[in-house]
């Protein structure tokens, strides 16, 4: 291109280090700065024309230099910064980091300025004018310069010399170094000249036609530029070939050209001679290195030829001459040169001793060994011919005549053989003697014989290493490179110019010599290397063949001295004359193979020594069958020596008779007890393997005795398991037996309690022999609350009592009265159990009634006095005024009349009664407290204070403020503040009943029942009158609770009976029939009223008030409180509120509480006051049933995501795994209470560490076969996220939603052999202690939907079946806890696949249902469609639906309308999800309210349970936290899942929610707007003509960036580390600013930037530091959507997501990815992806509307990220990755909605990336789920490059796109980034050869790109660095493997080709490439 603003001649040109901008300047004076497109960006001037210009390599600072003054311009700045020099500035260079400046000057100065143009040092570098300098990469202390007198010199910054000057043939007119090692001079010579960075000559680059006036490297490249005078241009490649040479197991090559490196190849060792001059060639010969250099050669000499470990070389000799040459060669006395056919050998001194001419070109040389002097070389020709030369011989010796070129030659270690390989890559193998051709192969390239063997070769080529031994079979194994020798069992490979050693195996060599019974050339290869189990095979194969010579040296090589004694006696029987037969007999003894050698024995006439045998071995049966054979036979064999006939029937008998006390007598234990067992002596076989401890085999043997007849027996082996500790065993021998009581002492034994309870649940008339040990060992752990309720619960009662005492006792001495106050509560609740009816009342019953009055009392003291004695004692204020004041008055009335107890200070209660009467008004209550005080004994400075006070409040009325004064609610009498009778009425005598949080009185009044009306009676009566008959039926039955007791009155009516003997005011009504004649009490005459009647009763001092039915029918429920007694026997009491503006309810310890401070309470204490029950259990009364997932009913990440801090830390070992079981429980039983608390009665058993469906995976005890050596948690976790060398299971999608699954592998032919219900059965335990067995419901995934959603060989009806023992035997276990149902959660039904599987779920569930545990069938995600007919009538107890659907789908919900179409069953409850589980909104619940009326009055549905749509995992914990944070306004109009909870309380709550009109349910479920449009695939709103790039893939790739085969690079984000993290922490706190955090983060841009440069990745990322999200980022910056604080939802495992929720219209608000793509791209040569999330991915990961559709959303994000990515191609961005991941998991469940969501899904996609110029390529990635089934979606996604998640699926999306044709780049993931464990490169290799053998894009390698799975964010830095440089090792070497086979299918090389390694190196090659040649040109 041209330029054309420039006025006159260009002087200088200096680019920009980023590419972007270079600058120019000349005679017209004015620097301009250009673009790199040329464009002129501005311009400035000087008073001289421009001599020089630099661009600093950091800042973009450039400097200009004249010859007057210099120039400093930057971008930041607004003028240039000009400085004054003395003389003209002829050069410069900055320093590599920027700080810098140097000037060579005219004068021959060199000026060091730093970056602001301030001079730091000025020194004289010469008399001549400094024409060129250049800092040192390497160490910038040393500066480079080149003078006008032909020198070369080196000085530091301060301008002190540092290296060597050297002299140059032409003045140096530029200098530039060239990767960092080497030096690069341009002059007056005309030539480039290459040096070391130390100024050591090299060679000559190039010679040009004119001055060579500047010589510059490109960046990061091979290549040079050299301009000259004459205005040409050349652009040079410098190629540095190997120089090397290898001879035995030494190799040297040359380094960084000036160095010699000398390997051991078995040691690894290493040595570096250090020539200091430029290496030509180098040769190793035994002990000599020769090393050529320029001038002279040099040759070394180890110090000790004797061992062959040694690496000291010393210089033996020099030979100053400069002798050149194309191979180099050295001998023992000489050295070789050859020069094309020239052979020429010197002595060591430099003279030359003979020469030799060949017939044509040498192509390869190699010393083939000889005596010092007279070594023999083998030579090969370029015409084929291969020679062999004695270097004391004149004549070459012709060996072979070949038919092409040699390339490389080997003599086998006999020198009788010949192998060659040719130019057409043949091997070929000679026999020298003969000249016959023994063996031609293909595709080699180099060739070596096993120095050690004779018959034995290798030969590399085509990535694969062949051996051939003898005439085998040839072995072949992969390998790259050239095989350069062959030494044992291991061989030397060549790969550039590294040589690696490959352990090869001898063992199939030696087998196939065996298998011919060459056992001697066995031997010779055994010798090679072979493993002991191949040197026994061949020792046991010579002695078979009794070559006992072998066989000797192989048993001694094994060091077996039996078997070499065993060589020694038959080699001595064979020299006695010993029968051949009787050896062979002995030897097959020896093996073991006694059938074998008994039957030689008797072929030989020795039966006798075969019964010896089998008797020595005490193998009786068999010595009997010999003998009995022998008995028949009457004979044995040859000879007379045996018995026959009669007297083998003797041996038998002898045999039978003797054999098992034969066995023991000698001490054979192991034999007498398999005969003691044989002979059913169980007793003595028992006592033998105890004593011999031989556990497993006694366990086998208790195994096989029947348990009906051998009592006895497996009784004795359980006892002796017990005994040594083997529990389990023991275990499964009381199981045999069903001895549960012995089962249950074993438990307690070994202190497995978990299991104990687990069997005392279907055993309780043991718990005595569980509860008593149990309370024991929970006193050795001072846990004592637990062991009283242990001893209580096992019928020891004293004893817990006691321990309870104990414990209220230390609380009262240690003054913790709280804790006194429950202890007492907790002895008044025990002393209250087991007392009966009124009627049936025995003394100890009175007894027992009195304790637990006295002991309630204390309790309330305690409690009122732990207020008095906390205000007095802390520091700091925690007690309300008013509640101190009540607390003080309740303790001093409540103390009349009795004892005070321990502990309590009445001096404390009054000092604080007095300040508080006094504080408030109540001054005649002060001046009485005060007396009281003054008649104690204080101590000095209360008592004054006492003193002051009263005094003081003499100025004071005589009287107490009137609004103090407590009115009683039953008489409306005025009570003074303190009675000093106790604390009741003075008037009426009714208690007062106090709230007991603030002690204030409660509007209540107690009321009885007119006898013969039961509180059953009394309950349905109530309000029926009020509400009606049908409201009444449905709604509320008044506030029912079950206390824990009630107060002291209270248990005195109960001793008296209801009311006998009191006066009654009884008002008649002649109409109530059922109370006996007349009128009933209270039961309303036909004029009164109620309030009258109970005025008129409550009026009557002394006397209860008595309600009939009438004026029960009158009472609304909402006034009426019932108290009930834990103990049924018991009868209830009834209150009735008079003030329905203050609401009240009863608390468990029976007391009162207004609702509100109650509500406060156990939200800030998270349990009840007083009785610290942990739930609510007076909340309400109304039935709410609350279902969902299994293992998630609730977000089960804890409310401040505690199970991720848990998981965490255990992880990385900083928490123990008990530790991390506890914390998991913890935040399960928070869960639970908070769902209890709320009034929730059917609560779902949740919880899991890490996910649902694995947990049900390993429950069945389905774990795979890879996973046996795990157990416990490292299986879990293994399975989860994989191991060292085993994968984790798959990731996928559960169903339409954000979060992962772990896939089941049902391998086979599977079974669940070994289930394992524990954790379940142990949660469900715990769930139902805190919440009792009718709250807590089991929930388990269904066995159809696990199936469906698992990986599985079986049909789904068969791998069902195979499920269904498991899942019956677990229904019966929870029905044995008492579990009143079980959810079973059947999403699948909700799917085609569900739909269709109706025989399946009908037989399913028919067996289920036969175990009797009554079930809910639990569906969501969608309505059931044509499935719902039959699935309502599966036989269970309950079906739960989904109301609700996706939020925002076009297809709405169905589920009422199938109601309203085929009605539901009448016997079934109908579990209704009105609360939408998946949308953040608020619920309409007037409208669903409206649906509740419609289900029970249209459709006559008696039974419902509110419930929400879905499981709540999918939303967040609270909007608690959002408060000041999301807008005022949004924030009522959102509801989390606590919300959510709150809204079912509220629908579930009688009167709470007003109905909406019919309307509202008439619509329910309809699509919301824009959906017809989103059904029709499109989106609304937008024209077609922004969905198309402009142009066609086929035409825009050539246009876009290309790459080498299998380009590499990373999906996108990198460790988010602590630091990070930090950061953000630290902006969102205000401690950072914007700019700061701005610049810190850019630093974590750079580290990740360097690190993917660092690991050779080809395409870079830069990291995502600054994003928490992939969707959360964009959230922030999009308008319309909001971003919560806390709102973290869980997507799989610890990865937590915080979803934006869509609030508005969505709008693009400036660039949000431009600025950190921008720095990344300033620090890399290399392209920068433009990293973004992609519209559909956003829609599904965030809350969205529900005003309008999902498709209208997409195209609004479509639109604003459209203008993202052409903000990014502006800013210079060349690829742009938009990601997708959540493009199919948006797909409705059922198949015939896919083609709307699919198109407006893809639209939304090309909306966003059609502005895309054709030039900038498109990638997008898809993960977590199986695309196979809508590939036609994703190609029409029109992307240039695809990558996709893959390594954990076994490659079949790869499979599946390559069978679909799939023409566009892909990049399928090569490992598994949610995995910890680093993929070694083999396997990367293997993974992605699979990608090239699937034949996906064939023949386009350059087209299939090398990445993760996924992002790295979840990985650590030491995990993410070895595999991305494992990732790209592979790549390279896979693109080794397509060179290597383009290079064998290819013509003959040319002669100029390579030499092989084993022969020396070949002179670097400099090669010039034309000007206008292309980067990627064919110049390698």
């Amino acid at each position: 291109m041209t330029c054309a603003s420039s006025q006159d001649s260009v002087y200088a040109v200096a680019y920009a280090f980023n590419g972007k901008r270079f600058a120019s300047g000349g005679a017209d004076k004015t620097v301009i700065i250009w673009t790199s497109k040329a464009e002129g960006i501005l311009k400035y001037t000087h008073n001289d024309s421009i001599q020089c210009l630099a661009y600093n390599p950091i800042t973009q600072q450039l400097a200009s230099g004249t010859a007057s003054d210099l120039g400093l311009w930057s971008p930041e700045q607004k003028s240039v910064a000009k400085h004054k020099v003395a003389s003209k500035i002829v050069c410069m260079s900055w320093t590599s980091d920027g700080m810098l400046l140097a000037m060579g000057l005219y004068d021959g100065s060199i000026s060091v300025r730093d970056k602001a143009g301030t001079e730091k040092h000025k020194f004289s570098a010469s008399s001549s004018p400094v024409w060129s300098i250049a800092w040192s990469p390497q160490d910038q202390s040393v500066l480079a310069a080149g003078c006008l007198d032909g020198q070369l010199r080196f000085f530091s910054s301060t301008g002190q010399p540092k290296l060597k000057e050297r002299s140059m043939e032409g003045d140096p007119l530029s200098l530039a170094y060239f990767n960092s090692d080497y030096l690069l001079a341009a002059g007056t010579d005309k030539c480039v000249h290459l040096m070391t960075r130390e100024g050591i000559y090299l060679s000559k680059v190039a010679t040009r036609d004119s001055w060579a006036w500047v010589v510059q490297p490109r960046p990061k490249g091979n290549f040079v530029a050299v301009g000259c005078e004459d205005g040409s241009i050349a652009m040079l490649q410098l190629m540095f070939s190997t120089v090397h040479g290898l001879y035995g197991d030494r190799y040297v090559y040359r380094d960084q050209m000036t160095d010699v490196i000398i390997q051991h190849l078995i040691t690894e060792q290493k040595v570096r001679i250090k020539c200091r001059d430029y290496v030509k060639k180098v040769a190793v010969y035994k002990d000599r290195v020769a090393v050529q250099l320029p001038s002279r050669v040099v040759l070394y000499k180890l110090d000790s030829s004797a061992d062959d470990m040694d690496m000291q070389y010393r210089s033996a000799a020099k030979i100053n001459q400069k002798l050149e040459c194309n191979l180099l060669v050295v001998t023992s006395n000489h050295i070789l040169l050859c020069q094309e056919k020239q052979l020429q050998l010197y002595s060591f001194e430099g003279v030359l001793v003979r020469e030799w001419m060949m017939d044509a070109v040498v192509r390869y040389i190699k010393v083939a060994g000889g005596p010092a002097g007279k070594e023999g070389l083998l030579v090969g020709l370029k015409h084929g011919a291969v020679l062999k030369i004695y270097v004391d011989n004149a004549f070459p010796i012709p060996l072979i005549k070949h038919t092409c070129s040699i390339r490389c030659l080997d003599l086998s270690c006999s020198r009788r053989k010949l192998a060659l390989v040719d130019e057409t890559n043949t091997v070929v193998v000679y026999d020298l003697h003969t000249k016959e051709l023994l063996f031609e192969s293909k595709g080699a390239n180099s060739v070596a014989w096993n120095s050690h063997f004779e018959d034995m070769l290798c030969f590399s080529g085509n990535g694969q290493l062949v051996i051939k031994t003898g005439d085998f079979p040839l072995h072949v194994q992969k390998m790259q490179g050239f095989v350069v020798g062959f030494k044992g069992c291991k061989v030397f490979c060549l790969q550039y110019v590294n040589v690696a050693t490959i352990d090869v195996p001898q063992s199939s060599s030696m087998a196939n010599y065996l298998e011919q019974g060459d056992v001697d050339s066995a031997y010779k290869v055994a010798c090679l290397g072979v493993t002991e189990a191949d040197w026994r095979t061949l020792a046991l194969a010579a002695l078979q063949v009794l070559e006992l010579e072998v066989a000797r040296a192989a048993f001694i090589r094994l060091h077996d001295v039996r078997a070499v004694e065993l060589v020694n006696r038959t080699a001595s029987g064979l020299a006695a004359g010993t029968p051949k037969g009787l050896l062979l007999a002995e030897i097959a003894a020896w093996q073991g193979q006694f059938n074998e050698a008994a039957k030689l024995f008797v072929s030989e006439g020795q039966l006798e020594k075969a019964l010896e045998m089998f008797t020595s071995m005490r193998m009786f049966d068999e010595a009997k069958q010999w003998a009995e054979k022998a008995a028949r036979s009457g004979g044995v064999g040859k000879g007379s020596a045996g018995p026959g006939g009669a007297g083998g029937a003797a041996a038998v008998a002898e045999l039978i008779g003797r054999q098992a006390e034969w066995s023991e007598e000698t001490a054979n234990y192991e034999a007498a007890v398999e005969m003691y067992i044989k002979a059913k002596k169980y007793e003595r076989a028992i006592a033998l393997l105890v004593k011999h401890g031989w556990w497993e085999r006694l366990l086998a043997l208790m195994r096989s005795l029947d348990k009906a007849a051998d009592v006895k027996h497996i009784t004795a082996a359980v006892a002796a398991f017990r005994r040594a500790g083997k529990s389990d065993a023991a275990k499964e021998g009381l199981l045999k037996l069903e001895d549960i009581p012995g089962l249950l002492a074993l438990h307690v034994e070994e202190l497995r309690w978990d299991d104990a309870f687990l069997l005392l649940a279907g055993h309780s008339q043991l718990k005595d022999q569980v509860y008593g040990p149990y309370a024991k060992w929970l006193l050795s752990k001072d846990r004592f609350a637990d062991a009283c309720a242990a001893y209580c619960q096992g019928g020891r009662r004293e004893q817990g009592l006691a321990i309870l005492q104990q414990l209220a006792d230390n609380a009262v001495a240690e003054r913790r009265y709280e804790d006194a106050a429950h202890g007492y509560y907790k002895l008044a609740m025990e002393a209250m159990q087991g007392i009966n009816p009124p009627a049936a009342m025995t003394d100890a019953d009175q007894q027992a009634l009195q304790a637990f009055s006295s002991h309630y009392e204390t309790a309330e003291l305690y409690h009122a006095f732990s207020i008095i004695h906390t205000a007095a004692h802390q520091p700091f204020k925690t007690v309300d005024d008013a509640t101190l004041f009540n607390a003080a008055r309740f303790l001093l009335m409540r103390v009349q009349g009795r004892e005070v107890p321990k502990g309590i200070a009445l001096s404390q209660a009054l000092l604080a009664l007095a300040t508080q009467a006094r504080a408030q008004g109540a001054y005649k209550l002060a001046r009485y407290a005060y007396s009281k005080l003054q008649a104690l004994a204080l101590p000095p400075a209360v008592a004054a204070e006492v003193d002051m006070a009263s005094l003081m409040l003499r100025a004071q009325p005589f009287t107490d403020a009137d609004a103090l004064l407590p009115i009683c609610y039953r008489c409306q009498a005025t009570n003074a503040l303190l009675n000093t009778q106790g604390d009741f009425c003075t008037n009426c005598g009714a208690p007062f009943l106090r709230s007991f949080i603030t002690f204030e009185v409660l509007p209540l009044v107690e009321f009885e029942l007119e006898p013969g009306i039961s509180d059953a009676e009394a309950a349905a009566l109530l309000g029926e009158d009020v509400l009606g008959s049908a409201t009444a039926a449905a709604g509320g039955r008044g506030v029912e609770m079950v206390v824990g007791s009630g107060s002291a009155a209270a248990a005195a009516a109960v001793a008296g009976g209801a009311g006998g003997g009191a006066n009654v005011l009884r008002l008649d009504d002649e109409d109530e029939g059922a109370g006996g004649g007349g009128f009933g009490a209270l039961g309303l005459g036909r004029s009164g009223t109620l309030e009258d009647s109970f005025a008129a009763q409550a009026a009557v001092p002394h006397t209860p008030i008595r309600l009939g039915r009438a004026a029960l029918r009158k009472l609304r429920p909402s006034e009426v409180l019932q108290r009930r007694w834990p103990n049924p026997a018991l009868p209830q009491q009834w209150f009735r509120l008079l003030d329905d503006e203050q609401p009240v309810l009863v608390g468990p310890c029976g007391h009162f509480f207004e609702a509100e401070e109650y509500e406060m309470a156990v939200l800030e204490h998270g349990r009840a006051p007083f009785s610290r029950e942990p739930m609510a259990k007076d909340m309400s009364a109304t039935a709410v049933s609350m279902s969902a997932n299994f293992g998630s009913s609730f977000p089960r990440i804890g409310p401040k995501r505690e199970i991720k801090a848990a998981l965490e830390a255990y992880w990385s070992g900083k928490l123990s795994q008990p530790e991390l079981l506890s914390i998991s429980a913890e935040v399960q039983a928070a869960d639970w209470q908070l769902q209890a608390s709320a009034g929730i009665t059917r609560i779902g058993i949740d919880g899991t560490l890490y996910d649902q469906v694995l947990d049900t995976t390993l429950a069945l005890g389905l774990a795979p076969v890879r996973f046996a050596n795990f157990s416990g948690l490292e299986l879990y976790f293994a399975m989860a996220r994989g191991a060292s060398g085993v994968g984790a299971l798959d990731m996928s999608k559960f169903f339409d939603t954000n979060y992962h699954y772990l896939v089941p592998e049902l391998e086979g032919d599977f079974s669940c052999k070994s289930p394992n219900f524990t954790p379940l059965l142990e949660k469900v335990t715990r769930a139902q202690a805190l919440l009792g067995k009718s709250r807590a419901i089991p929930m388990l995934i269904g066995p159809v939907t696990f199936v469906l959603l698992s990986k599985r060989d079986l049909a789904l009806p068969e791998a069902v079946s195979r499920l269904l023992p498991a899942y019956g035997q677990l229904l019966r276990q929870l029905q044995q806890l008492g579990c009143p149902e079980v959810q079973l959660h059947e999403p699948s039904l909700a799917t085609d696949a569900g739909a269709a599987a109706r025989e399946v779920y009908e037989s399913t569930y028919a067996q289920l249902a036969a175990v009797g545990c009554p079930i809910d069938l639990v569906t969501y995600y969608d309505d059931l469609g044509e499935a719902y007919p039959w699935a309502v009538n599966l036989p269970v107890a309950a079906v739960s639906l989904d109301f609700c659907g996706v939020p925002g789908s076009a297809a709405g919900n169905a589920t009422l309308d199938l109601i309203r179409a085929h009605g539901f069953p009448a016997s079934k409850r109908l579990g209704a999800g009105l609360i939408d589980g998946r949308s953040v909104w608020a619920d309409d619940l007037a409208a669903a309210a409206a649906v509740l009326g419609e289900l029970s009055t249209a459709h006559g549905i008696t039974s419902i349970s509110m419930q929400p749509s879905t499981t709540l995992q999918h939303l967040p914990y609270s909007t608690a936290g959002e408060a000041g944070h999301l807008p005022a306004e949004l924030l009522p109009k959102l509801a989390f899942a606590v919300q959510k909870l709150q809204a079912l309380a509220d629908l579930a709550t009688p009167g709470k929610v007003q109905p909406a009109g019919p309307e509202a349910a008439r619509v329910w479920g309809q699509p919301p707007d824009g959906a017809a449009a989103a059904k029709a695939g499109s989106l609304p709103g937008v024209d077609a003509a922004l969905l198309a790039r402009s142009e066609s893939y086929e035409v825009r790739r050539p246009k876009q960036p290309e790459f080498h085969a299998f380009p590499t690079s990373t999906i996108g984000s990198f460790p988010q580390t602590a630091e990070v993290r930090r950061l953000r922490t630290l902006l969102r706190s205000g401690k950072l600013s914007r700019p700061e955090y701005e610049r810190l983060v850019d630093q974590q841009v750079a580290f990740a930037v360097g690190v993917q440069e660092a690991a050779g990745l080809d395409v870079l990322v830069h990291g995502e530091p600054e994003r928490t999200d992939m969707v959360e980022y964009f959230g922030v910056q999009l308008g319309g959507l909001a971003f919560t604080l806390q709102g973290w939802v869980q997507s799989y495992g610890s990865r937590y997501v915080r979803p934006p929720i869509i609030t508005g219209d969505v709008s693009f608000t400036q660039p949000m990815t431009v600025r950190e793509f921008t720095v990344a791209q300033q620090l890399t040569a290399k392209p920068v992806k433009g990293m973004l999330t992609g519209p559909v991915t956003i829609l599904n990961w965030s809350f969205p509307r529900k005003d309008i559709s999902r498709a209208a959303q997409a195209a609004q994000l479509g639109l604003a990220l459209r203008r993202e990515v052409d903000a990014l191609q502006g800013a210079g961005c060349k690829i742009i990755q938009v990601d997708e991941p959540a493009l199919r998991e948006g797909l409705p469940l059922k198949q015939q909605r896919w083609a709307g969501y699919l198109g407006w899904a893809v639209d939304a996609f090309r909306l966003s990336t059609a502005v895309a110029a054709p030039g900038v390529q498109v990638v997008t990635h898809l993960c977590y789920s199986d695309f196979q089934d809508i590939m036609p979606a994703v190609d029409a996604m029109d992307a240039d490059v695809l990558t996709i998640e893959n390594s954990r699926s076994g490659d079949a999306m790869v499979s599946a796109l390559a069978a679909s044709g799939y023409a566009k780049d892909l990049g399928p993931g090569v490992y598994d980034v949610h995995s910890p464990q680093v993929p070694d490169v083999d396997w990367l290799v293997e993974k992605i050869q699979g990608f090239v053998d699937s034949g996906v894009l064939k023949g386009r390698p350059q087209h299939i790109w090398v990445n993760p799975d996924c992002g790295l964010k979840t990985r650590r830095w030491e995990e993410v660095i070895p595999s991305l440089r494992n990732m790209v090792a592979a790549a390279a070497i896979m693109r080794g493997r397509l060179a290597g086979n383009a290079a064998a299918g290819a013509a003959a090389a040319p002669a100029a080709a390579a030499a092989p390694a084993n022969a020396t190196g070949v002179e670097t090659k400099i090669v010039p490439k034309a000007a206008g040649c292309a980067a990627g040109g064919c110049c390698h």
